[in-house]
Order: structure tokens, then C-alpha cells, then sequence
């Protein structure tokens, strides 16, 4: 089976058509060869998939990305014949609907992620009465080089025993560009 230019599909150019466009050549063709119009025309109805089957792709903006990105990286005129890489149909729908199937090594993958840094965990002491009506507090941590961090936040009225608070950006440094938590 052949990979499907569904901007042809529904009598486009070219992929640079806003949805409006889209939704309008859908309706046109949909008119056009709609089964009920065409009895006992089978090549009405396959056209008639084809076009409905274009219009889901193309009408969802996450999923035309998706088409276009394909479309563009296994049928673009920037690869040479040499070079195109050799998928079947559902591959490529495949790869449309639920991401990338070029399978790289676990290493490799492993080591050009982004990675978040660590979370610092620590208990404090908080009062029944700061419990109830909330308060500040301050904290001193040793961060990565060793020296010694000291900053406020808030402990939010109600806590409770066990409860977690999340201070933002204050734990270890992320691998490979990514933040800290």
C-alpha cells in the first residue's frame, strides 16, 4: 500500500492551507462522492474514504504536524532516492498517531535526554498552631558544592502530618539542559 498524499487527496498543491481551506475542499469532494449521490458506484465510495480518512488527518493541527513531519522526512525532495529510508504504510501511520519508530540504543538515548535533577527531601518541626494558621519558615541545605543555602517559604495553613510541600527550583541541577525540579 501506498503512503497517501491526502493534501491531493482533497485537490491541494501544496501542504500550505489553513483549516478553513480544508474544510471546505472536504465538503466540496464529500458532496461530490458521497455514496448516497453515486449507488452502486464502488469507486465513489473508496474515493469517498479516502476523502474522510484526509480530513481526519489533516483537520487535527497535532496530527497534520505529525503527517506533515512524516511526509516531509520519507517523501520530501530534499532526500535522494539512496537515501530514502524504506517504510511500509502502517509504519508510517504508525509513527503518525503514536511518535518516532526509529529505534536508537539505550545509551545513546540515555545520554542526550534531558534529565531533571534530584529532589531534596528533609522533615521539619512545625507547631500545631503554625499547622493550623500557616507561617513562614527557613531553611538550611548544603547544595551541591557543599556550601551552605539558607531560604524561606511558607507553610500553607492546614498542613497535616507527612505532608509534602514542593519549593520550586531548589533541588539538584538537571543533566544535559534540563532544570532543576
Amino acid at each position: 500500500m501506498v503512503f497517501k498524499d491526502y493534501y491531493k487527496v482533497l485537490g491541494f498543491d501544496t501542504n500550505k492551507v489553513t483549516i478553513d481551506e480544508i474544510k471546505n475542499a472536504y465538503r466540496e469532494m464529500a458532496k461530490k462522492y458521497h455514496p448516497d449521490r453515486n449507488v452502486g458506484d464502488s469507486s465513489s465510495e473508496e474515493i469517498f474514504k479516502e476523502i474522510n480518512e484526509a480530513y481526519k488527518v489533516l483537520s487535527t493541527p497535532k496530527i497534520r504536524r505529525k503527517y506533515d513531519f512524516n511526509w516531509n522526512r520519507y517523501f520530501g525532495k530534499k532526500k535522494t532516492e539512496t537515501h530514502k529510508e524504506k517504510r511500509t504504510f502502517k509504519e508510517i501511520l504508525f509513527n503518525i498517531f503514536f511518535g518516532n519508530i526509529i529505534k536508537t540504543s539505550p545509551e545513546k538515548k540515555k545520554n542526550q535526554e534531558p534529565v531533571y535533577g534530584e529532589n531534596i527531601n528533609t522533615r521539619i518541626n512545625v507547631s500545631l498552631q503554625e499547622a493550623y494558621y500557616g507561617c513562614y519558615k527557613k531553611l538550611k541545605l548544603l547544595d551541591v558544592n557543599g556550601r551552605e543555602r539558607t531560604f524561606t517559604f511558607k507553610v500553607p495553613a492546614g498542613v497535616q502530618n507527612h505532608d509534602r510541600i514542593r519549593i520550586p527550583s531548589q533541588g539538584k541541577r538537571g543533566k544535559n539542559g534540563r532544570k532543576k525540579w
